[in-house]
């Protein structure tokens, strides 16, 4: 009976390269191995943030669509007033004169919520997303949020500090409030509060007003305010949450 060792054809400088090329082959799959564990782990935890962030947005998107409906309306009431100055008389039959100017009276601070975006961009986590178009756009978000936000606040100093004051010296603002607290927001009737209406003893007559050159001045600041909300929010801001939501769902189905 013959023995050999194993392998007795290879010779022991071969058997000692393929061993190390044996040890090489291992560490670099195990390094391999972790390093798929590791991205996986990293994509799993930025398609939680960008769940995170898709739910934020489109709690939004409800609160935008809402907003639009009331500036489309608020600039149709803008609007009219406008052209009953133009005239000289107020003859508008769908609605009456002081609801018209109640609508001019309500404002919006424009507040988004970008929490789970600034989470996500602060940590670094924007880094391992797949879609560059989406990367950009989440980068964007929070100054073009910004900006209408200060909008926003442009929208509420032209009721606080231009309408309120000049109906408080020309018009009975009361008389105005119980119509806004009677019949709120345009156009659906939101935040309308009519335990707050405040009986009056007499009513005023407010057809004068379309013959005032200052009202014409008072109700281009709001037009141009509610028309900057309508074009840069509605079908602006609108559109972008719709397509960053879009991606968000397509990264995930591409990186789960």
């Amino acid at each position: 009976m013959t023995t050999t060792r194993p392998f007795g054809r290879i010779g022991p400088v071969t058997w000692l390269v393929l061993q190390g090329a044996a040890t090489v082959v291992s560490i670099l799959l195990a390094f391999g191995i972790d390093a798929w564990w590791e991205q996986r782990n990293a994509a799993a935890e930025k398609n939680v943030m960008l769940e995170s962030v898709k739910a934020e947005m489109l709690s939004d998107l409800t609160w935008v669509k809402s907003q639009c409906a009331y500036r489309k309306a608020s600039l149709d009431s803008v609007e009219i007033l406008l052209k009953a100055v133009a005239a000289g008389r107020y003859e508008d039959t769908e609605r009456t004169l002081d609801q018209r100017l109640a609508d001019i009276t309500w404002y919006s601070d424009l507040g988004f919520s970008t929490g789970a975006v600034n989470s996500l961009l602060s940590s670094g986590q924007a880094a391992a997303i797949e879609d560059p178009e989406l990367r950009a756009l989440l980068a964007g978000y929070p100054a073009a949020v910004a900006w209408l936000s200060d909008l926003g606040r442009r929208d509420q100093k032209t009721v606080f500090e231009v309408v309120t004051p000049f109906l408080s010296r020309n018009a009975n603002l009361l008389q105005i409030s119980n119509e806004g607290y009677r019949l709120g927001m345009p156009p659906d009737g939101a935040l309308a509060e009519p335990a707050r209406v405040i009986p009056l003893a007499a009513t005023s007559d407010h057809t004068p007003l379309v013959n005032n050159r200052e009202f014409a001045g008072v109700l281009l600041h709001k037009q141009w305010i509610d028309v900057d909300v309508q074009s840069n929010l509605c079908g602006g801001m609108d559109k972008a949450i719709d397509e960053i939501v879009r991606r968000i769902d397509q990264e995930i189905r591409n990186t789960a």
